[in-house]
């Protein structure tokens, strides 16, 4: 159930209204109520989805919609919204068709071993994270640069702009390089600088600010966002919405993006102020920070771009669900879908080839700063490279 009260900006009850739900996604249910003359509505009908919610008032015109999330609860409360009719913005633009713009010509890098994953350097070059150590992919060719025992199955890591590695363990990981321990801080040799215990179960990790890591997970019910220092201190500790915080990433500026999995998405600073919550259309499983300040939040077959302001400027709806995406230096989102590369900005939307398609599938998709788009194979040993217009 959602409910609330219409108004207008002067805070008077709107009478007569019509209030509509309209699904995102395919999942979704439409409802609609009119409000009585205190300007309240109840809408009984709706599912755990995206929804875009209008109003529609008598000499006022149509007014929204505003995307939001119902989120999945057992409970089964009903959701509270006040809205005003005089501060609903406008629809948020779709990205348009992409159009073909060719072919981008791409060559073969084999790796040293099985690689896991594709992570930043924090120097504007990439990693290969394998099993067994980092391997350093800053000049194009594999170079080894960190040597470990094994790799905890299931761990999160993070890297920080000071070559430095961050390791929570997920439940059911062999939590072999931090022993016994929730967190790990790694240095650019491998060495583990220390290690730590949480007061919760942590599920992500992000590098913040000044060899800081943001770490999210869960403690007694609730989702929890935890910022700790360069020397694994807690610095402090915000509690969230019932349920988990899934993910975490951090903007250029230090704050803490936390995929709660009853709120949306929230923005939270180093001081510990909750600075904004984006209610989206699908329940994002995945945040990628852009140059600017803004930041991707990608969920089910929707992408959607938040500038630095947190609002909702860019909604890409794709037919199928996006598995592999990326930012690059420009804050375009890329994406492989049916093996073709699709690129989205606003008023911007192309469709590129991928000479050969060198590798058959993929398992990773990232970017270096010198604007080279890296697609791991689905064998996670070899890599197809393309510089990117």
């Amino acid at each position: 159930v959602l409910y609330g009260v219409v108004r207008t900006t002067s805070g008077q009850p709107v009478a007569g209204a019509v209030v509509s739900a309209r699904p995102i996604s395919r999942y979704g249910v439409a409802d609609s109520a009119v409000t009585d003359a205190a300007g309240r509505y109840a809408l009984k009908r709706l599912v755990p989805s995206g929804i875009d919610l209008s109003v529609t008032a008598r000499g006022m015109g149509r007014i929204g919609p505003l995307p939001m999330l119902i989120p999945s609860t057992e409970e089964k409360h009903p959701m509270a919204q006040e809205l005003d009719i005089g501060g609903m913005g406008p629809a948020v633009p779709l990205a348009p068709k992409p159009r073909s713009a060719g072919t981008l010509k791409s060559h073969l890098v084999m790796l040293p071993a099985i690689t896991r994953d594709l992570i930043p350097d924090g120097r504007g070059g990439l990693d290969a994270l394998e099993l067994t150590g980092l391997v350093s992919l800053g000049s194009g060719k594999p170079r080894p640069e960190m040597k470990f025992g094994a790799l905890a199955l299931g761990a999160s890591w993070g890297a920080s702009r000071g070559r430095r590695l961050y390791e929570v363990s997920s439940p059911g990981g062999l939590q072999q390089l931090s022993s016994t321990c929730d967190l790990a801080a790694f240095d650019a040799r491998g060495h583990r600088i220390w290690s730590r215990s949480l007061p919760f179960q942590p599920a992500a990790v992000a590098a913040g600010g000044n060899q800081t890591a943001w770490v999210v997970g869960a403690h007694e019910g609730f989702g929890i966002a935890t910022l700790v220092s360069r020397t694994g201190a807690i610095l402090r500790s915000i509690a969230l919405s019932p349920g988990s915080a899934l993910r975490v990433a951090t903007d250029r500026s230090g704050d803490g993006w936390i995929i709660d999995r009853k709120a949306g998405l929230v923005r939270i600073a180093p001081d510990g102020r909750i600075k904004a919550r984006v209610y989206l259309p699908e329940m994002p499983f995945a945040v990628q920070p852009t140059p600017e300040g803004g930041l991707w939040a990608i969920g089910g077959g929707i992408a959607t771009l938040i500038d630095a302001h947190d609002r909702p400027i860019l909604r890409v709806v794709r037919p199928q669900p996006i598995d592999l995406s990326a930012v690059d230096s420009r804050g375009r989102l890329w994406i492989l879908e049916s093996g073709k590369l699709l690129v989205f900005a606003p008023h911007f939307a192309r469709s590129y080839e991928l000479s050969g398609m060198p590798i058959q599938g993929a398992a990773g998709l990232a970017f270096d700063d010198d604007r080279r788009l890296w697609l791991l194979g689905l064998d996670r040993r070899r890599v197809a490279v393309a510089r990117i217009p």
